[in-house]
């Protein structure tokens, strides 16, 4: 008897233990039952999973995968709020932080860093400890900062049209570059950073320790190049005022879809295989498949997306979304639902259809939505498969600085 009820006391622990949340990225998340096969496509889900609604005013995000935490910026209300990224629960709220545009996490150091728009500072707010927070200097209108681990930090002035390279343990400068033509953000793969050049049309991959240019590259027919999106293979996606230009790996030709939607954003790529293009005019996302460059999907958004970021793994988006008609400005999530195609084995003529995986979805606190069963996120445009593309010339105007201090613009 005794041994029987070992035997079922262990089935009992084990079977609690099934249904207990995963904390190995530092929280729980419930996990989903992941199939076996390959991904054949991906879903978005109509409703956000959450939403967040502050009067209308420029709002940003960062997000750390490590602590999954996201920090929201107000920059009117002089407010950065931490909140839960999988429950959208705020779990922090610092005020009093003068004109907070951009944001990311230095989770070594546990420090949030913070631009200040239309100066020439940028904060440095300790996460347990916000009154201890501090001001740095930088050059004229600083508008973007990434922190990448060991990788470094980076901090875009885009008045200036200069990336600062930042010591990780001062903040200090501690390189800087000079392009010479608006940049609106700058993405990382491996050891190199991706600048998309506004005017030009022209990509730069600059190495993420010297900012020194490593590689160029003129686009025929784009116009105003917006995003710039590097893919696995040494394929790159990029996205224009009129077409969408995406190559699939090294040395091979650009494809091109061209389209008549407004000018957007991109962000992703999704499961390897597909593009989240946002279009704020159109207010709605669309999912593009990398080896068609056709959407499969089209979710509408009550508002413009104007600011957006993918989740750790994928399986989720968060979007700033600006309605002007309600007054209203909001962060909301949308789930990402891979599906997969499994496998027949050999010899079997079972024809079996795709599976749809559930989203992972936040323990507890989700936060009620109201409004339209939509939202909205950045713009994207697209392009037919023709097109090549050609090296390029680094503009005159640019210039490589190796140390010191940032210039006095």
């Amino acid at each position: 008897m005794k041994f029987k009820g070992v035997i079922s006391l262990l089935f009992l622990l084990l079977l609690c233990r099934a249904f207990l949340p995963d904390d190995s990225f530092g929280g729980s998340v419930l996990q989903a039952n992941v199939p076996t096969g390959t991904v054949s496509s991906v879903k978005i889900e109509s409703r956000p999973l959450y939403r967040l609604s502050y009067p209308i005013q420029t709002m940003r995000m960062g997000y750390s995968k490590t602590a999954h935490l996201v920090f929201l910026t107000l920059m009117k209300s002089g407010q950065v709020l931490v909140l839960d990224s999988r429950t959208g629960k705020v779990i922090k709220t610092i005020s009093n932080v003068v004109k907070p545009l951009d944001a990311t996490f230095d989770w070594k150091k546990r420090n949030i860093l913070v631009t200040e728009g239309d100066s020439r500072e940028f904060h440095v707010i300790p996460l347990d400890d916000p009154s201890k927070m501090k001001d740095l200097p930088t050059g004229l209108n600083p508008t973007v900062i990434k922190y990448r681990g060991d990788f470094g930090t980076f901090l875009l002035a885009g008045a200036v049209h200069i990336l600062y390279r930042l010591d990780s343990a001062s903040y200090q400068v501690e390189r800087w570059t000079a392009f010479g033509d608006r940049i609106h953000e700058i993405t990382f793969l491996g050891k190199g950073l991706y600048i998309p050049l506004l005017r030009h049309s022209r990509i730069l991959v600059v190495d993420g320790k010297t900012l020194q240019v490593t590689h160029q590259e003129t686009l025929d027919l784009c116009e105003r190049l917006t995003t710039v999106l590097p893919l696995t293979g040494g394929g790159v996606a990029a996205l224009c005022e009129n077409e969408l230009l995406v190559r699939r790996q090294s040395g091979g030709a650009f494809h091109h879809r061209y389209s008549d939607d407004s000018p957007g954003t991109m962000v992703g790529p999704v499961q390897s295989e597909f593009l989240l293009i946002f279009y704020p005019d159109a207010e709605e996302m669309v999912l593009t498949d990398l080896r068609t460059l056709k959407p499969v999907q089209r979710v509408s958004i009550d508002g413009r997306p104007m600011w957006s970021l993918l989740n750790h793994d994928g399986t989720g988006v968060f979007v700033v979304v600006s309605n002007p008609s309600t007054g209203i400005v909001s962060f909301e999530r949308f789930s990402l639902n891979p599906i997969y195609s499994q496998k027949v084995a050999v010899g079997k003529t079972k024809k079996i259809l795709p599976q749809l995986v559930n989203p992972v979805l936040p323990a507890s606190g989700s936060l009620p939505i109201s409004g339209k069963n939509s939202a909205s996120a950045p713009s994207i445009k697209t392009a037919p498969p023709s097109g090549s593309s050609q090296k390029g010339v680094l503009p005159s105007s640019a210039k490589t600085r190796g140390t010191g201090t940032p210039p006095n613009k």
